[in-house]
């Protein structure tokens, strides 16, 4: 038998980082270049919005494994939300039905 391995799934929202409304650009921040992990793979994915983003985690065998790769795109976040002037903030439902 394989292993267990552990991931996670997270998702967020772009917001203006002064005014703090939605911005819908999920696309340029999909798009950008730090979006890539080692692997060459996207650290955020298309989400229901087009101010919505996701991220999966690499299927992990360890939590320290699992940490490393969401503090990296964490990072990765971050350097895209100051180029967009957006924040990414964790969300888990914007009006599409009960949970």
């Amino acid at each position: 038998m394989e292993p267990l391995k552990i991931a996670v799934e997270y998702e967020r929202g772009l917001y203006d980082q002064n005014r703090f409304t939605i911005r819908n650009v999920a696309h340029r921040f999909l798009k950008h270049r730090l979006n890539k992990d080692r692997r060459g793979e996207s650290y955020f994915c298309e989400e229901g919005t087009r101010h919505q983003n996701e991220f999966n985690s690499i299927p992990s065998h360890s939590l320290d494994q699992l940490c490393l790769n969401f503090l990296e795109a964490e990072d990765a976040s971050d350097a895209i939300c100051h180029h967009l002037g957006v924040v990414n903030i964790p969300i888990n439902e914007n009006g599409s039905g009960r949970g």
